[in-house]
């Protein structure tokens, strides 16, 4: 089915692409691309900056967990990763996830249980603060 402004821009740079939704019996499949990739890196790095200077007075190895720390919850907000709404308030729970890619993209595909329910006339993909909606017909 198709996405209502599938190409959107990250807020760590890069943008995402809805490329479909899958309606299946038991599930919903979420087809998406990130290209060009964020880079959290440039984005952040006034962050990092701050951080190390609060940890400065800190042992190394601590300092360098915290860092390591810091910036995996960095990365996971520059890729927050796909959750589905509707307009029934249907709780979806992803099943499996796949994906790939190289250079400066990567492809993926999600998949939610339950499929959507009759009645449901709009399904929503988040990523992040992102919103793709659908009109679902019936």
């Amino acid at each position: 089915m198709p996405v209502d402004n599938p190409d959107q821009p990250l807020p760590f740079g890069g943008r995402i692409q809805i490329l479909g939704i899958e309606i299946y019996d038991t599930r919903v499949g979420v087809a998406y691309r990130l290209a060009p990739l964020p880079n959290v890196e440039s984005v952040i790095r006034e962050v990092l900056s701050d951080h190390d200077k609060t940890t400065e007075h800190l042992p190394t190895e601590e300092r360098a967990r915290l860092r390591a720390e810091f910036e995996y919850k960095m990365n996971r907000a520059a890729e927050p990763g796909l959750t589905l709404t509707d307009d029934l308030d249907t709780p979806y729970h992803p099943t499996s996830s796949s994906g790939g890619g190289g250079g400066n993209e990567r492809v993926g595909r999600t998949q939610f249980e339950p499929a959507f329910p009759p009645g449901a006339t709009k399904l929503v993909v988040h990523w992040g603060e992102l919103s793709f909606p659908v009109e679902l017909r019936p």
